[in-house]
């Protein structure tokens, strides 16, 4: 029977140590940030990143569009089309596409394709190992020899009374023992449970954090692009109309020379 109370002790005191070990390990993680905030802090990074790029992006291409409509502008000036007057003769003979190129490539140079994937949400959460049960039934098994000896002893003391009030005191106080072990088991796993419930809380709201602030951060994002979208628009929709009008002011001066360089006889 000792042997069998001391196996069950050794059992306990083993259980106690790991329960008391996978507790220190939680406290020490619940110290340091988790993976699932370090994941949500790069997250936040790379979108901040890419809303800035944006920015920059378009701010670079409006403002080149601005300068190509300011020089468009000055080319159609008075002064710039009395130069253009004297060229006239050379450009009328000359085929438009070079004139087209650079406009060409400064409209390719727009389509800028500023779609980018969606950043999906990703839950990241450690595995709590489940906490085995402890074995309810004690070991009553006692050998042959311990029975032997014990019985021995009993026989040659001549006072069984004696011997049975020892055995139930010795059972008693493992008994005692017994129960404040299974109690403190019990309060070690109520402990993980209630930090197992804080943590999982925390993720909550911290997740709901996060989601908010993906969604602000994807609504900027939305708003940038629409509203760089509008402007480039605009712009290229002015650089088409002043690039009409030069045109159109070529073919104009290029027919009234034409006219005044033909003999007053072929014109009758």
């Amino acid at each position: 029977m000792q042997a069998g109370f001391d196996a069950k002790f050794v059992s306990q005191d083993a259980e106690i140590a790991r329960l008391n070990a996978e507790l220190a390990s939680q406290k020490r993680h619940s110290m340091r940030s988790s993976p699932a905030e370090a994941a949500f802090d790069a997250k936040f990074a790379s979108q901040n990143a890419e809303i800035a790029r944006l920015k920059s992006d378009f701010g670079d291409e409006i403002a080149g569009l601005n300068a190509e409509i300011a020089g468009l502008k000055q080319t159609c000036s008075r002064k710039t089309l009395r130069l253009l007057n004297r060229l006239l003769r050379l450009l009328s003979c000359s085929d438009s596409s070079g004139s087209r190129t650079s406009l060409s490539a400064t409209l390719e140079q727009i389509g800028i394709d500023t779609h980018r994937p969606n950043i999906h949400d990703q839950a990241v959460m450690t595995a709590f190992n489940r906490i085995k049960q402890k074995d309810t039934e004690m070991a009553s098994a006692l050998s042959a020899e311990r029975e032997g000896r014990t019985l021995a002893e009993a026989a040659l003391s001549g006072d069984m009374k004696t011997i049975m009030s020892a055995i139930s005191e010795m059972q008693a106080g493992f008994d005692a023992k017994f129960v404040s072990q299974d109690a403190e088991i019990a309060r070690l796993n109520a402990e993980l449970a209630s930090q197992k419930a804080a943590f999982d809380a925390k993720f909550a709201s911290q997740k709901a954090a996060f989601d908010a602030k993906f969604a602000s951060q994807n609504a900027e994002i939305a708003r940038l692009k629409s509203d760089f979208g509008d402007e480039i628009a605009g712009l290229n929709a002015e650089i088409a109309a002043k690039f009409i009008r030069m045109k159109k002011a070529k073919l104009r001066n290029g027919g009234n020379l034409l006219m005044r360089s033909l003999p007053p006889a072929f014109l009758n």
